[in-house]
């Protein structure tokens, strides 16, 4: 990875922090894109908050260099009911996960900061395929974000640029701290993952490898990294 270029979302904590971190330890140049820019260990910093949509994209995006690897890791897991379920709510929560992202990425592409042989990774979730109660608008988004995935991977092979998704199962995470679970819900949904709830190091690895040149015959799969989670029904 040493001397080219990444550009990462969600950059300021889990594993996004811990795929740039990675990165720039290579020798790497990598821009990080989030909120919490103080805790990034990147070369360049982008400051945005994705939960609102932005009409200085353009200039924004200008100052990147060509890309030789794409990672969109920002988003939030939000468990609502779906008797609780709104449009407005449902638009919010669509922003964030899908949205927001896919229109930077979109940027991405309209300015051609994408390289010949460059590589898109997506974070999606299993959420997307495995039932979670509560999970139903963010599991909509995930399985979205999946559904573009490929449609990018098709539109874009002419020119070599790969698009794929690692969908995680659950990651300690600061997120995770912050789900509505009391401990002993915790404990015994960790139970339903044969090896355990993840860290972020652990789907890193599989997020590098589709970044680098070794993918290279990789284009629009989905990535599972879950621990056997969705085995278990």
């Amino acid at each position: 990875m040493r001397d080219k270029n990444f550009l990462i979302t969600g950059a300021s904590s889990g594993i996004g922090y811990c795929v740039a971190e990675k990165l720039f330890t290579e020798g790497a140049y990598v821009i990080g894109v989030g909120r919490n820019v103080g805790k990034m260990k990147t070369n360049q910093i982008i400051e945005r908050d994705f939960s609102y949509a932005s009409q200085v994209l353009p200039d924004l995006i200008s100052d990147v260099p060509e890309l030789d690897g794409v990672l969109l890791c920002a988003g939030a897991a939000e468990t609502v009911a779906m008797s609780r379920f709104t449009a407005q709510r449902a638009a919010e929560v669509m922003a964030l996960n899908l949205f927001n992202q896919v229109e930077f990425l979109t940027e991405l592409i309209k300015q051609k900061k994408l390289k010949k042989q460059s590589s898109v990774v997506l974070v999606s979730s299993i959420a997307a395929r495995v039932p979670i109660p509560g999970n139903g608008m963010y599991s909509a988004s995930k399985a979205a974000m999946e559904a573009i995935a490929r449609n990018l991977a098709v539109e874009h092979a002419r020119r070599e640029i790969r698009f794929n998704v690692v969908a995680p199962g659950q990651v300690w995470t600061p997120m995770t701290n912050n789900l509505p679970l009391s401990p002993e819900a915790l404990e015994a949904d960790q139970k339903k993952y044969p090896l355990g709830y993840g860290t972020p190091e652990q789907v890193a690895g599989p997020i590098l490898f589709l970044l680098s040149p070794a993918s290279s015959w990789m284009t629009g799969s989905v990535l599972t990294v879950d621990g056997g989670r969705s085995l278990c029904g």
